[in-house]
């Protein structure tokens, strides 16, 4: 039986700063004797719901995953999302969405920019996000964050009669449907389908429950590897994550890819984007030439399309493997030890995790530490093997 690892996130709200954690449950405090919340009775039979989630790449992605479980649960409903800016092109033309906004929060923006200059855009989103959710009128909101910061006090500005949310990030007094957060051993998607049970979706729907992407990309593969050369084999390797103390060391990337190249002859190809992503991409290529790089050349949809079309992805916590997971590419992801494997592993049977056991796992730490002996110790040798008897198994 597995060893229960206790959360240094202590008491009802997740947000690991004492003075943060302090702040918010004096304003949750102090709400629950301003708002009386009303429950509605369109909740068993809502015409609009929005589903809200702000933060990063990776979680929108993991997101979609309740849109197949709520189209088949209402299937008349018309679906809305609230994501970050940043996450828009994952969910904008989505076959089962009709509406689409968008709310930079100054906390999850990570552009180079200033925070006076974050938080402009901060307010200039939330009252266009605020004034296109009131003018469609949702029936129901369902924030699926469970951390600070959430859509909350947006969802309730804009007057939607039943909100439902986990009171774990905080502003829990705004929803009229609260939800506590529990530390379970489920994916994180299944973290969304129990709020969905607090608006009638039976049970059995959580079996649909599936990182669904906007539409089948094989066409445009073929596309992609006419203009860049790619044959019709091909490995992608993503080496960037959002937090770098989950990355991999460059060393050892270099050994992994040029024994695939040499001793496999498989052709690999490097994804990503940003500087730093770029830096180490030409790191990669300029010791090892017959590797194609295409770091910051790719758009959303041709991302997606090349890592449908490939024999397997290797890569960290990024959102590059729950792509994987939602086109049914084989996976090798090598994870760190900061967060929990259950709830944020691709949701998918062909994703093999890889990570160097540690006795401080999970550790919730989000810069790290010292040493992450947990991704950087991940033997070479270990995602190799994996790697090629994924590929000869095809």
């Amino acid at each position: 039986m597995r060893k229960k690892l206790i959360s240094p996130l202590s008491g009802r709200i997740l947000l690991k700063n004492p003075v943060a954690n302090g702040l918010l449950h004096f304003i949750d405090f102090i709400l629950q004797f301003c708002v009386i919340p009303k429950p509605s009775s369109l909740l068993q039979n809502p015409h609009r719901i929005l589903i809200c989630n702000i933060a990063h790449l990776g979680d929108a992605v993991l997101a979609t995953s309740v849109l197949p479980a709520l189209k088949s649960a209402f299937p008349q409903v018309s679906l809305g999302m609230l994501v970050g800016g940043w996450s828009k092109n994952v969910v904008t033309d989505h076959p089962l969405l009709d509406h689409v906004h968008h709310l930079d929060h100054w906390k999850l923006n990570r552009e180079d920019i200033s925070f006076w200059n974050k938080m402009v855009r901060h307010r200039t989103t939330f009252g266009k996000a605020l004034q296109e959710i009131r003018k469609i009128n949702y029936d129901i909101a369902i924030d699926l964050y469970p951390y600070f910061p959430n859509s909350i006090p947006l969802i309730y500005r804009a007057k939607i009669p039943c909100r439902i949310g986990y009171t774990s990030g905080g502003f829990g007094a705004l929803l009229t449907h609260r939800k506590e957060w529990k530390d379970l051993d489920q994916s994180v998607c299944f973290y969304h389908f129990d709020l969905l049970k607090e608006i009638g979706v039976p049970e059995s729907t959580r079996a649909l429950l599936k990182v669904l992407l906007k539409k089948d990309e094989v066409g445009r593969v073929d596309g992609l590897r006419q203009k860049w050369g790619i044959p019709q084999e091909y490995v992608v390797i993503h080496m960037g994550t959002g937090a770098f103390p989950k990355e991999w060391p460059a060393s050892h990337w270099k050994k992994l890819i040029a024994r695939l190249t040499e001793e496999q002859r498989i052709f690999c190809l490097l994804t990503g984007k940003g500087c730093r992503e770029m830096s180490l991409s030409e790191a990669v290529q300029q010791e090892l030439p017959s590797v194609l790089n295409l770091c910051n050349k790719l758009e959303w949809d041709e991302l997606t399309a090349i890592i449908q079309g490939a024999s397997c992805l290797v890569g960290v916590d990024s959102v590059a493997g729950h792509v994987a997971a939602a086109t049914g590419t084989p996976s090798v992801l090598i994870y760190s030890g900061i967060s929990s494997l259950i709830h944020w592993k691709p949701l998918s049977e062909d994703c093999h995790v890889l990570t160097h056991q540690m006795p401080c796992a999970p550790c919730f730490r989000k810069t790290g530490c010292e040493t992450m002996a947990c991704v950087r110790q991940v033997n070479v040798d270990a995602v190799y093997h994996k790697v090629v008897s994924l590929i000869q198994k095809e």
